[in-house]
């Protein structure tokens, strides 16, 4: 065995010790699935945030006969079970919407808009 082929060996030697095995690449299917699982967690979470806050600020006595929906440019959106409960939330809109601002600063809410219709249970523990 020659210089240049113990030299060769050595170097090869090196270069192997210093690879890493990372696994097999990501293919796009899989990362947009992750990306997709990641953002359904994170609104699964504001909605959560959202409901708990309504509970705190409403009342609890309105937790079964109300509904926090979507908020549209600022504005939040809550199903009342019916009329009586859409009247006396609207009665205590202003006190609302400032509870609303105190839980959860970051969404600006300005007003509340109530409406009648079927409400889903509550999720928030």
């Amino acid at each position: 065995m020659n210089d240049d082929e113990i030299e060769l060996r050595q170097t090869a030697r090196m270069v192997e010790s210093r690879q890493i095995f990372i696994g097999t690449p990501k293919t796009i299917g899989r990362l947009a699935a992750r990306v997709l699982s990641i953002h359904a967690v994170a609104a699964e979470q504001a909605t959560n945030n959202l409901l708990e806050a309504w509970i705190k600020v409403a009342g609890a006595e309105y937790q079964d006969s109300t509904f926090v929906g979507s908020i549209k440019r600022n504005r939040l959106e809550v199903t009342c079970t019916n009329s009586l409960i859409n009247q006396q939330l609207t009665f205590q809109k202003h006190r609302l919407v400032e509870g609303m601002n105190r839980e959860v600063p970051n969404l600006k809410i300005k007003d509340i808009s109530f409406r009648i219709g079927p409400v889903q249970p509550a999720r928030a523990n």
